[in-house]
């Protein structure tokens, strides 16, 4: 029952539709062997949803294993398909389980069959818990589908009619994989030094102290990070000596890239900042008020834009 109201648990990650029933159609085909036969319209490429690969693999199972057991005796084709489309309001409208889904991108599985097909009454009520055509104790198949695809924010179309066969579309929101990281490129140190410094380097993100460190080292720093105001006030005070430049994010918890930038120049900070940002220069420059600052670097920042910034601001690098 969790499952149909959608809110059994899930594990969600990254998924290629397409591959999914590519991998399970052997299984399928060779349990519906005696009753049905199989075929499968792969898609050209890979389909990616953000799903629970276990729930995908049961909602294509209870599909295929209530077209056998809807068609009686007769001999049955099912084939099985993939895609992705546009949907619109209209066309989302017409899913069940009625919620409203945004308009986007979805990815959608098929299973279609020439059975016996259903009446308008059994269409009404296919989703209904325990509802069945056949004996008593069984009819979770649908239910089990309802519920999942409600976990996973998608919805389910069912177009039949006596006679003319049975084909069900689940559809899931299309999801692409975060994409791999490039490798940073070699960049030759400032002015063909090893050691220019230590680089003290604030941000509340850390795929940006990750990336930005490595940068800052192999352009020849020594490299401490912090992940807001606080905690760069902090190694200030323990290594303020040390460092040479630093590299300040304007919008971070607990305490900015100004107010952190005011502190540090009333605590003696002499050494030249630049600022970093998703902001626009003039909007960051707008958020750091009367503050000066050495430099202003957009994030997503390459090598070569981070090495030009330090160049600017520190002449002994040319040394």
């Amino acid at each position: 029952m969790l499952t149909y109201v959608g809110q059994s648990k899930i594990s969600a990650e990254p998924l290629d539709l397409n591959a999914t029933l590519t991998k399970i159609v052997d299984v399928l085909t060779s349990t519906v062997a005696d009753r049905a036969s199989l075929t499968l319209a792969a898609d050209a490429g890979p389909v990616w949803i953000h799903a629970d690969s276990a729930k995908v693999y049961q909602v294509i199972t209870n599909l295929v294993t209530n077209a056998v057991e809807a068609s009686g005796d007769q001999p049955l084709e099912i084939q099985l398909s993939v895609g992705d489309q546009h949907c619109d309001a209209a066309q989302l409208e017409r899913l069940a389980p009625g919620d409203q889904l945004p308009e986007g991108r979805y990815a959608w599985l098929r299973v279609s069959d020439n059975g016996r097909g259903m009446d308008q009454e059994t269409l009404e009520k296919v989703f209904d818990p325990f509802f069945t055509t056949k004996f008593t104790g069984r009819g979770m198949g649908m239910a089990a589908v309802m519920g999942i695809m409600r976990a996973h924010r998608g919805g389910v179309r069912i177009d039949s009619r006596l006679d003319t066969g049975t084909a069900v579309t689940v559809y899931f929101p299309a999801r692409q994989p975060a994409p791999k990281l490039s490798p940073l490129p070699v960049v030759e140190p400032l002015a063909g030094r090893k050691n220019l410094g230590t680089a003290l380097l604030v941000d509340d993100e850390p795929l940006v102290l990750e990336l930005g460190s490595q940068m800052l080292a192999l352009l020849g720093f020594e490299v401490i990070t912090a992940i807001d105001g606080i905690e760069a006030l902090k190694v200030f005070e323990a290594h303020g000596d040390r460092i040479v430049l630093g590299l300040l994010d304007i919008n971070m918890p607990r305490m900015g890239g100004r107010e952190t930038l005011e502190r540090l120049r009333a605590m003696g900070a002499a050494f030249p900042v630049l600022v970093t940002s998703g902001f626009t220069e003039l909007q960051g420059r707008e958020k750091l008020g009367d503050v000066s600052v050495d430099g202003y670097i957009n994030k997503p920042f390459r090598m070569d834009q981070l090495q030009e910034k330090i160049r600017a601001v520190m002449p002994a690098a040319e040394d």
